[in-house]
């Protein structure tokens, strides 16, 4: 009589091979291709995901405010004809940070990265990662209860007339275009070394960080295609709809709208990544052709970034907050439903020896095949989609 819990060798192995052989084919019709279109769909995402009410309540811990509040679990749409009983679940989610994360821009202008998944070839990864996590900051010090402040600091970025960078290998030039001294300002805060800006909340008078502050570690510095003037020096700090003003206009002008979606979706991630480590970006590879050439399209329909209202940038900075909801979602992308729960480590032990061996440790691929996990196959897409009917209510 066969084991009703524990799998038999044969099974396992059965199972193992499944998940290797998936994954493995995932990864062979990654190469050499662009990101579908709705991997980039971050509006499609996360509809039913709460945001964070204006009377938030806020109690301090040793090392940051958590907002508190309560979940409210229910069961849809089960065949289960016991049911179970809806319940109420205490939750704590950290609103603020002790510290900066760290980031290093490290690499050569020759390595492709992550390129190939956009539309053109230029790497503008690690520039919109540092737009972005202003952008989350700047709405975060708005949707705060209690004083928080969001101030330059006198760390900048260089100017084309402030140095002799042009045999210096360690400049990058940043083109942002015809822009007005207010524009020019943030490029620079956003692109400084160390921290060009700052967005703190005193709670308790104790200060703490926004959750998406940086710090950026001695990188390659960045030179500014703007001439440096004294009106620069007085410009105010621009708030959340502004900056993400200057940034879709910059995204419009260097025709990168993907490379921005997945930026966001990047620093989304950095609260659950901890301030005890350096967190590694790609350099920038930025080519020298004109704009016109390149017409952006997207197999499947074009992007916009005219979806980014703050009622659903409201929802992902709850998301992002939630360190301990976000790592069971990022989990998600190995959830295959006809695996039976006494199996799942058989499942998981083929599908992460995959990505070792073929990946050879490189988080490029394993990262695009992750998100293309999403479509294969239909069938089990049809499934996944399904289990996200079923999200918590919460209250805080």
């Amino acid at each position: 009589m066969a084991d009703a819990v524990r799998i038999s060798d044969d099974q396992f192995r059965r199972i193992y091979e499944a998940g290797f052989t998936l994954w493995a084919q995932l990864h062979h019709n990654s190469k050499n291709s662009n990101l579908p279109v709705y991997c980039l769909r971050l509006q499609d995402a996360f509809c039913m995901q709460p945001f964070f009410p204006r009377n938030l309540n806020l109690k301090q811990d040793e090392t940051r405010v958590l907002a508190t509040g309560y979940s409210f679990w229910e069961l849809t749409g089960a065949d289960c004809k016991y049911g179970l009983p809806s319940f109420r679940q205490q939750v704590k989610i950290g609103v603020t940070a002790g510290a900066p994360i760290s980031l290093l821009i490290t690499g050569t202008q020759n390595d492709s990265g992550c390129a190939s998944w956009f539309i053109r070839d230029d790497n503008y990864l690690a520039i919109l990662i540092l737009a972005w996590a202003y952008i989350l900051s700047a709405r975060w010090t708005e949707v705060m209860p209690g004083p928080c402040t969001l101030t330059y600091t006198e760390s900048q970025a260089t100017y084309h007339d402030a140095t002799n960078h042009q045999n210096n290998r360690n400049c990058i030039d940043v083109d942002i275009g015809g822009v007005s001294p207010e524009e020019a300002r943030w490029w620079a805060a956003i692109l400084a070394r160390g921290q060009g800006w700052q967005a703190t909340m005193t709670f308790e008078h104790n200060t703490s960080l926004s959750p998406w502050s940086i710090h950026l570690q001695r990188s390659p510095q960045f030179v500014l295609s703007r001439t440096l003037g004294e009106s620069l020096l007085r410009c105010s700090i621009p708030s959340f709809a502004d900056s993400y003003s200057y940034l879709t206009k910059f995204c419009i002008y260097h025709n990168i709208i993907d490379q921005s979606h997945t930026a966001l979706a990047a620093v989304l991630l950095l609260p659950s990544m901890g301030a005890s480590r350096i967190l590694q970006l790609p350099i920038p590879r930025i080519s020298t052709r004109k704009r016109s050439e390149d017409l952006f399209t997207c197999p499947g329909g074009s992007l916009q970034h005219n979806w980014v209202h703050q009622d659903h940038l409201d929802k992902l900075l709850t998301l992002s907050c939630n360190i301990r909801g976000i790592r069971p979602m990022l989990l998600s992308v190995f959830y295959e439903p006809s695996i039976e729960c006494n199996a799942v480590s058989a499942w998981l032990q083929g599908a992460l020896a995959a990505i070792g061996s073929l990946t050879k440790n490189n988080l490029c691929p394993a990262s695009r095949s992750s998100l293309r996990r999403a479509d294969y196959p239909a069938s089990t897409k049809r499934k996944r989609e399904g289990t996200w009917g079923s999200l918590p209510r919460h209250a805080y």
